[in-house]
């Protein structure tokens, strides 16, 4: 399994993102590989950067089959970040469940006098 360079990796531009994954297809494509298979990608463009023949599936039907009758009638649906907020949301109406979305703030987006007040508060 091969992630999206991009996941997780907060404070990236579209522009370097698309430069990553477009060196990950090249990497691919010089390695042998003669067709991409891409589960559930962040965007469809993906497919456009690909100098192979790339397919786009989803997993999101065959999963929720399984976890309608393994989920707990109370179950909330969860997105670790904006980003997977709209899957989320695609999960969560095949669920029938309500949606959280996690919303993380880097400490490098405050200014000092911010951190350093933050900082004294976690430590008391």
């Amino acid at each position: 399994m091969i992630a999206d360079p991009a996941e997780r990796s907060p404070g990236r531009s579209d522009v370097t993102d698309a430069i990553g994954v477009r060196v990950m297809a090249d990497a691919l494509a010089h390695a042998g590989a003669q067709r991409l298979v891409v589960v559930d990608p962040h965007t469809a463009a993906l497919e456009a950067m690909c100098a192979i023949p790339a397919e786009m599936l989803t997993a999101v039907p065959a999963l929720t089959r399984v976890l309608e009758t393994e989920m707990p009638a109370e179950a909330v649906v969860v997105a670790l970040d904006l980003g997977a907020a709209k899957l989320a949301q695609h999960y969560a109406a095949l669920l029938s469940r309500p949606v959280a979305v996690v919303l993380r703030i880097f400490s490098s987006l405050y200014s000092s006098t911010q951190r350093s007040s933050k900082r004294r508060m976690r430590s008391i």
